[in-house]
């Protein structure tokens, strides 16, 4: 099972064109858990769990992905997507020939002066792995990029 982490903010743009190309293009079983946080309307019965929680984006991916563990499988995959980005291609068989090799696929926003972080608005990681690893998109560890000194991921997302 892929379990979708998502984030819609203030917008509802990208809710139904989002929610299309996954239908679209994602043929493993999949669920999607999202925030929703000041998105005008009502669009809780598009997804299959809405988490209520304000504050900033790191903060709510790893609310969603405290939630995913407490039902998820240890091989199952949590795909964090931003509230903007979708598929237009399965993605599956690239990332799980990633995850043969690694644990964590996931977008590199190069455009971010040359940052080597991985970015949330793409990323897919096992569940063990995740709760192994504590994983979290918080401000924490540090690395140079071509701009800054010192950048932490939270100065990203």
């Amino acid at each position: 099972m892929i379990h979708i982490a998502t984030v819609h903010y203030r917008s509802a743009k990208w809710v139904d064109i989002q929610l299309d190309y996954l239908r679209r293009n994602m043929h493993d079983p999949y669920r999607v858990v999202a925030n929703l946080q000041g998105v005008p309307g009502h669009h809780d019965d598009k997804f299959d769990q809405v988490v209520t929680a304000r504050g900033q984006h790191p903060g709510k991916l790893n609310l969603l992905a405290s939630i995913i563990l407490e039902t998820a499988d240890h091989d199952d995959l949590i795909m964090f997507l931003d509230g903007d980005a979708f598929p237009i291609v399965d993605p599956m068989p690239t990332i799980r020939k990633g995850l043969d090799e690694t644990v964590l696929v996931a977008v590199r926003r190069d455009e971010n002066q040359g940052d080597q972080q991985p970015h949330p608005c793409f990323s897919v990681i096992r569940a063990v792995d995740w709760e192994r690893l504590r994983g979290d998109w918080s401000a924490g560890y540090c690395w140079p990029n071509s701009g800054t000194p010192r950048v932490s991921v939270g100065q990203l997302a």
